[in-house]
């Protein structure tokens, strides 16, 4: 058995599909030892005010899908923003969407995203993350 680069990762997609291929490719490469995921951004804020209550882990990285009901990718980004900055200091905020144009532009812009890749995730794209995570 491989040792994990990281210890925890958050997945927030309201798409069961794009969640399972996305957990599957983290578990495959060896990314993370622990993946949660969530359903939608009230979950993820939710999943993350427990990690700062020291209830649960706080992640390395949070994967977040842009286009869901109710409240979006951007709706939880404004959420984000007002959490703690021990949460926001240890956990980098990366984009998985299919977006481009205009949404592209709005996610990359963000102070809190720290990259931004498109769906589904790959071994290849997790690993130069991990590489770019652990010379900072």
């Amino acid at each position: 058995m491989h040792d994990k680069l990281f210890k925890s990762v958050l997945l927030i997609d309201d798409n069961d599909m794009d969640s399972r291929i996305n957990k599957i490719v983290i578990q495959s490469s060896d990314f993370a030892h622990s993946i949660h995921t969530a359903r939608n951004a009230t979950e993820g804020i939710q999943f993350l005010k427990d990690a700062e209550s020291k209830t649960l882990e706080t992640p390395d990285f949070l994967f977040l899908d842009l286009y869901m009901p109710e409240t979006d990718g951007f709706g939880f980004l404004d959420l984000y923003a007002q959490l703690s900055n021990s949460i926001k200091d240890k956990c980098r905020l990366i984009i998985v969407s299919s977006a481009d144009g205009i949404d592209y532009d709005r996610a990359i812009l963000n102070p809190h995203v720290y990259s931004y890749l498109k769906k589904p995730l790959n071994t290849l794209e997790l690993l130069a993350l991990a590489t770019c995570r652990l010379d900072s």
